[in-house]
C-alpha cells in the first residue's frame, strides 16, 4: 500500500518542478500585482517607471513583497512612509535590490554585484545576503522580458540598522 503512494508522492514533485512561473514583458507589468504595491509606488516616486517597462532589462530583481516591507519596518523601526519621503535614500535601497546580471535561483554562492558601487549581495540557494539585512525568496525566476525577478520576504539593506 505504501508503494502507490510513494510513487503518487514522486509523480507530484516531478510535475512541480516542471511549472513554468508566469511571464511578464517587463518588470513593471510584474509588479503590477496587489502584493508588490508598496515597491511599484517606490518606482513610481523615483520615476523609473519608464526604465522598469523596458523589455530589454537584462538584470535580475529582488522583489520585496508588502509583507517584505512590513518585515522591514519592524525590523528597523523606519516606516514606509518615512522612507518613501527620503528619496535618495530610497533610491539607493531600490538600486540594491538589482544585480547586473541575469542570475537565476537557486542563487550561486558569491557576490552578486549591484547597481550601488562597491555594495555587492551574495547569494545562498533560495537567500539572498546583504550588508544589512538578508531576505529568503519566495518566488523564483520570474521572467520579465529579458531579466529576471525573483520576490523576497524583505527589504535589502547596503548599511546595518539592526535588522535582521
Amino acid at each position: 500500500m505504501q508503494r502507490p503512494l510513494a510513487i503518487v508522492c514522486l509523480m507530484a514533485v516531478c510535475l512541480a518542478g516542471t511549472a513554468q512561473a508566469q511571464s511578464y514583458p517587463s518588470f513593471v507589468a510584474a509588479l503590477n500585482q496587489p502584493t508588490f504595491s508598496r515597491l511599484n509606488a517606490v518606482v513610481s516616486t523615483l520615476g523609473l517607471t519608464q526604465t522598469f517597462s523596458n523589455p530589454a532589462l537584462k538584470v535580475t530583481v529582488f522583489v520585496p513583497t508588502n509583507t517584505g516591507f512590513s518585515a522591514a519596518e519592524k525590523a528597523t523601526g523606519i516606516s514606509f512612509a518615512t522612507l518613501q519621503s527620503q528619496k535618495s535614500l530610497l533610491q539607493q535601497i531600490v538600486y540594491y535590490h538589482i544585480v547586473k546580471q541575469v542570475v537565476k535561483a537557486p542563487l550561486p554562492a558569491g557576490p552578486l554585484p549591484t547597481f550601488v558601487t562597491g555594495k555587492d549581495l551574495k547569494g545562498a540557494g533560495n537567500k539572498v545576503i546583504g550588508i544589512g539585512s538578508s531576505a529568503n525568496i519566495v518566488q523564483p525566476n520570474v521572467p520579465c522580458g529579458q531579466g529576471i525577478a525573483h520576490a523576497i520576504d524583505n527589504v535589502l539593506l547596503f548599511l546595518s540598522l539592526g535588522g535582521r
